[in-house]
């Protein structure tokens, strides 16, 4: 689930569920699939980090979720080093880039918010930006743009063919 519906707001209905949330929601799904499995095969408890998520609450599951972004460099699965497939490697390397992706959206939107509260703590009433605005057709294009011009998506959609 993606972090905007992961907060207090959202779990009150009071967030607008966007396009760029189902996007970001598939990110999240890659992220549990890619450190759970290997080729299709349950790894062992002690190599999934993200079990924890299945059994915590929405709140603390989008928290630990920005921990995740700002550190996915530390999730890197051992077994990489001698995986030597480059699938594996290469949805790894597609992986951190969604992050880093979704690491950016989510500080933008951060700050946007917090310039959106400020005018209206300004203008005491005034009409101000809504922060659930509707997405253009240009946005949602943008942000899936921010996916599939990475690296990663190329090399995912062109293996090689000893992959």
């Amino acid at each position: 689930m993606a972090l905007d519906l992961l907060t207090a707001e959202a779990q009150r209905g009071e967030v607008k569920h966007l396009y760029r949330h189902d996007l970001e929601s598939f990110v999240w799904v890659f992220a549990w699939v890619f450190l759970r499995y290997r080729q299709g095969v349950l790894l062992p408890r002690e190599l999934r980090p993200l079990d924890e998520w299945a059994t915590l609450d929405a709140i603390a599951c989008g928290e630990k979720k920005l921990v995740f972004l700002a550190r996915r460099f530390k999730y890197k699965p051992p077994d990489l080093q001698t995986s030597g497939s480059n699938i594996d490697w290469s949805s790894w390397q597609f992986l951190l880039e969604c992050c880093g992706a979704l690491d950016t959206a989510a500080y933008n939107h951060r700050n946007r918010v917090q310039l959106i509260l400020l005018g209206q703590q300004q203008s005491m009433g005034g009409v101000v930006e809504q922060i659930n605005a509707e997405e253009t057709v240009s946005d949602m294009d943008d942000f899936l743009g921010k996916f599939t011009s990475t690296n990663g998506w190329a090399a995912l959609s062109n293996p090689s063919p000893s992959q």
